[in-house]
């Protein structure tokens, strides 16, 4: 038996799941980088909104062009893996890049005296 949404077949391999649960995750952080951008330009004041306008316009650009990439690195690696394995290459060399660069810039702010608190 089916639940809502569910198409009867066997679930989506788990390169898909996992490209899926990177969009997702990506939109989640998008969101809340949004929110936080906008939050900076209404504090610093009326002044600033335009020079903040074209600072976030620059942030989206660089996310679509990401986006972009990652589709082109995608198709490409579909060269030579299945669909579902390329995606799950892609995403897992994602999330080790992600963990390089975190690891690298806590490093930083806590050489600079920064004291960050991991919840």
């Amino acid at each position: 038996m089916t639940g809502p949404g569910q198409t009867g077949g066997s679930p989506p391999p788990i390169g898909d799941r996992l490209a899926l649960d990177l969009a997702d995750l990506v939109r989640q952080e998008l969101s809340r980088l949004r929110f936080e951008a906008l939050a900076a330009v209404r504090r610093a004041g009326p002044g600033a909104g335009w020079g903040g306008a074209f600072v976030l316009g620059a942030g989206v650009a660089a996310v679509l062009g990401v986006g972009a990439t990652s589709t082109a690195l995608r198709k490409s690696f579909e060269s030579a893996l299945p669909p579902g394995r390329a995606a799950a290459v892609l995403a897992g060399a994602y999330f080790a890049g992600a963990a390089a660069l975190g690891v690298v810039g806590l490093r930083r702010l806590r050489a600079a005296g920064c004291r960050l608190r991991l919840v």
